[in-house]
C-alpha cells in the first residue's frame, strides 16, 4: 500500500513540474492573419452593400444578372439598384424598368458612357430624362487634389502639406458633401472627379449631390417613383462601402420617399450572345456570307446529263476481281512482267517433267507441245518464245491463256 502511494506521488509530482515548465517556456498569444477575401466578395462586388442592408431591416435579394428581371420586378415599394452596363436590356426590357419606376419604385443605376462619345451607344433607360455625363479634360485647367478615403472613413493626409499620402493620380476622389433633409451634418461621399453630370436638362431635380468639379449623383421623380442616377459605383463597392458616410447613403437611398419595401441588387453584368453581337456589329460579314452560301448552294444544285444509276449491291464475282487487277497491270505497263512470269513458270514445269523437250529447240519442243495440248506449231513457238511480247490487249490475253494451256497438259 505505501508502495502504491509513493508511486502516485512522484507521479504527480512529475505531471506538476512538467505543467509548470510548460508554461514557464510558453506564452499564449493571439495573433490577425489576413486570409483575404471570400470567393463570395470576388464574385459579388456589392456583397457589403446588401449585408449593411439586411442589417439594417431591409430585405435584400441579390441577382446574378439583368437577366432574372425580365421574369419578375421587386414590389413597387422596393428599391433595385443596378449599378452594372446594362448590355443586355433591349428597349422593352427597359421599358418595363420605367413603368415599374413610374408605379412607384426606385431605380439606382450608374452610367459608364459619356455623351460626347462619338461610338457611344443610345441608353434607352436614361437618355429620355435628359442625363448626360461628361469627362473633364485636360484643357479643362487643372482638377483639384481630392483628398482619399482610408480604410477608417477618414481623410488620410499627409502631415506635412495637402497631398493624399501613399494614393496614385488616377486614384484620387472628390469628396462630396450630401445634404440631406432632417440630417444637420452633411454626409461625406467619395467620387470620382474625372465625370459629372451636365445641368443643363434637368429640369427639378428631387435631390443632387455636388461637388467643386459638378454634380456626381442625381435623383428626379418619374411618375410616383424616384430615378436615381451616379457617375460612379465606388461608394457601393466593396472596397469602400465602409469609407466616410458611404453605408448611410446606401441606406437612405434605400428609404427614399419613405419606402420599406425590399432591396434588389443585380450585381453581375451579362454579356449579349454571339448571334446578337454579330448582327450588331458584323451584319455586312454576315450578308457576305450569306450570298456566297446561295451561290455555292446554286452551284451545287447544277447537274450535266442524266443521273448514273445507283450502284449495285451484289458481291462481285472473284473473277471480276482478277480481270480488275490484269486491267490494272496493263494500264501500268505490267503485261511484259507477267507474260515472262509465266513462261518461265511453263519451263520449269517442262523441265521437272519433259527434261529431254527442255534442251530441244523452241521449233522442235513446239512441234510436241502442239500434238500434247492440240495447238499448232506456230501458236507453241509464240507463245514459248521470249522475243515474242504482246503490245495489244487480245493477243496478251491469247498468250497468257496458251501458255496456261500449255502448263496444264505437262
Amino acid at each position: 500500500m505505501k508502495k502504491r502511494l509513493r508511486t502516485i506521488a512522484i507521479a504527480v509530482m512529475a505531471a506538476a513540474s512538467a505543467g509548470g515548465l510548460f508554461l514557464a517556456c510558453f506564452e499564449r498569444k493571439t495573433d490577425e492573419v489576413e486570409i483575404g477575401r471570400s470567393q463570395e466578395a470576388l464574385g459579388n462586388r456589392y456583397l457589403a452593400l446588401g449585408r449593411t442592408l439586411e442589417r439594417m431591416g431591409h430585405e435584400t435579394v441579390t441577382l446574378g444578372g439583368p437577366s432574372e428581371l425580365l421574369e419578375r420586378l421587386p414590389p413597387s415599394d422596393g428599391t433595385l439598384f443596378l449599378p452594372i452596363h446594362r448590355r443586355t436590356l433591349t428597349r422593352e426590357h427597359n421599358q418595363r424598368l420605367l413603368d415599374w419606376v413610374e408605379a412607384g419604385g426606385h431605380l439606382i443605376a450608374v452610367t459608364y458612357a459619356l455623351w460626347d462619345d462619338p461610338e457611344r451607344e443610345p441608353d434607352d433607360l436614361l437618355d429620355r430624362f435628359g442625363f448626360k455625363q461628361y469627362q473633364h479634360r485636360a484643357d479643362d485647367g487643372p482638377l483639384a487634389k481630392p483628398l482619399a478615403p482610408d480604410k477608417t472613413g477618414e481623410l488620410e493626409t499627409d502631415p506635412g502639406g495637402d497631398e493624399p499620402r501613399g494614393e496614385q493620380e488616377d486614384s484620387r476622389w472628390e469628396v462630396a458633401e450630401a445634404h440631406w433633409p432632417g440630417v444637420n451634418e452633411p454626409l461625406q461621399v467619395a467620387f470620382d472627379p474625372n465625370f459629372y453630370w451636365e445641368a443643363a436638362d434637368w429640369g427639378q431635380p428631387v435631390w443632387r449631390i455636388t461637388g467643386d468639379l459638378g454634380t456626381h449623383l442625381l435623383t428626379i421623380a418619374h411618375g410616383a417613383g424616384r430615378i436615381t442616377a451616379a457617375t460612379d459605383d465606388y461608394f457601393l463597392s466593396n472596397d469602400f462601402a465602409g469609407d466616410l458616410d458611404h453605408a448611410e447613403l446606401a441606406v437612405r437611398l434605400a428609404r427614399m420617399g419613405g419606402r420599406s419595401g425590399p432591396v434588389w441588387i443585380v450585381f453581375s453584368e451579362e454579356w449579349p450572345g454571339l448571334w446578337s453581337q454579330a448582327r450588331k456589329y458584323a451584319t455586312p460579314v454576315m450578308l457576305s456570307l450569306a450570298l456566297l452560301i446561295a451561290a455555292w448552294l446554286w452551284r451545287a444544285s447544277l447537274r450535266f446529263g442524266p443521273l448514273r444509276p445507283a450502284p449495285s449491291g451484289e458481291r462481285r464475282r472473284w473473277m471480276e476481281h482478277l480481270e480488275a487487277v490484269g486491267r490494272y497491270h496493263w494500264r501500268h505497263d505490267r503485261g511484259r512482267t507477267l507474260v515472262e512470269a509465266a513462261r518461265a513458270s511453263v519451263a520449269g514445269s517442262l523441265t521437272r517433267r519433259r527434261p529431254g523437250w527442255a534442251r530441244l529447240p523452241i521449233r522442235d519442243r513446239a512441234r510436241h507441245l502442239s500434238e500434247l495440248t492440240g495447238l499448232t506449231t506456230l501458236q507453241a513457238a509464240a507463245a514459248l518464245d521470249a522475243s515474242v511480247y504482246p503490245r495489244e490487249e487480245n493477243h496478251f490475253a491469247t498468250t497468257i491463256a496458251r501458255l496456261e494451256r500449255i502448263r496444264k497438259a505437262l
